[in-house]
């Protein structure tokens, strides 16, 4: 078989297949129906048409901001408690005898409270006693009551003395022999400190305590008469049992011990 001849065969086969392909075609659309309209269609239901209602007006509204007060406990009727002295009956029922009502109980007040003392007892400071005691409204405190003088003599033998017997810078008067230079005594129980002679006296020693001690800058001297210490005395407080002793005015006896002096070393 020649190259032309399978050629024209090739080409009647596909001539053959065209043509099959159009009859399948044309018995297909034959096969479909008459697209046909239809008479009539369903109605859904529809509900009536019914206007809209018009919104109402605004109103003017307040905000109230809620109550930040705790909420009043509630009160709950509470059966008194039976006193422990209450017989019970036994044999009846297991309720208490008559209980005596609440509001027949007496509560005694309780006693007032202290009033915040700042100030000392000027009298009580002076003499070691105070005739108010507790209702007096200053402070009454045993460590800064004044020394005895007859104690800083030696010459107080009274077991019920009021004064303090502690000898305390902050309550002992000056050396008037220090001021002068010339005392000796190791133990000297004055105070020995060197003030102005323009300086005024110390109110608080005259009192019986200076706060400040051995940094006062004032003159610790004992008043000459018993009236000196800061005024009369005021209604409410008792005066001193017996008059103040004035302060010593003699001079202690001078110890008697050699005087040592020591030169300075000199270089060379």
């Amino acid at each position: 078989m020649t190259t032309e001849e399978a050629i024209v065969r090739a080409r009647i086969a596909a001539l053959k297949n065209v043509i099959a392909a159009r009859e399948g075609g044309a018995a297909m659309v034959r096969a479909v129906p008459k697209y046909t309209r239809p008479s009539a269609y369903p109605r859904p239901a529809y509900a009536p048409y019914q206007p809209r209602r018009p919104l109402p007006k605004s109103r003017n509204l307040t905000w109230k901001a809620p109550d930040a007060s705790p909420p009043a406990p509630a009160v709950h009727a509470v059966a008194p408690l039976p006193s422990p002295s209450q017989n019970y009956n036994t044999s009846n029922s297991t309720a208490p005898a008559a209980v005596k009502p609440r509001s027949a109980f007496t509560v005694s007040p309780s006693p007032a409270s202290a009033t915040t003392r700042t100030e000392y007892c000027r009298y009580y400071t002076r003499f070691g006693v105070c005739n108010k005691q507790n209702a007096c409204p200053f402070i009454h405190d045993s460590r800064k009551v004044a020394v005895c003088r007859k104690f800083l003599r030696g010459e107080c033998d009274d077991a019920a003395c009021t004064l303090s017997h502690v000898r305390d810078q902050n309550k002992m008067p000056v050396c008037t022999r220090f001021l002068k230079g010339v005392c000796t005594r190791e133990d000297c129980p004055f105070r020995h400190v060197n003030v102005s002679r323009d300086a005024a006296i110390c109110d608080a020693f005259v009192r019986g305590y200076c706060p400040d001690g051995a940094d006062c800058r004032m003159k610790h001297e004992l008043p000459k008469s018993s009236k000196s210490f800061g005024g009369e005395a005021l209604v409410g407080h008792v005066a001193p049992a017996s008059p103040v002793d004035a302060a010593p005015t003699t001079e202690p006896a001078l110890s008697i011990r050699p005087t040592i002096r020591f030169q300075p070393r000199v270089a060379p």
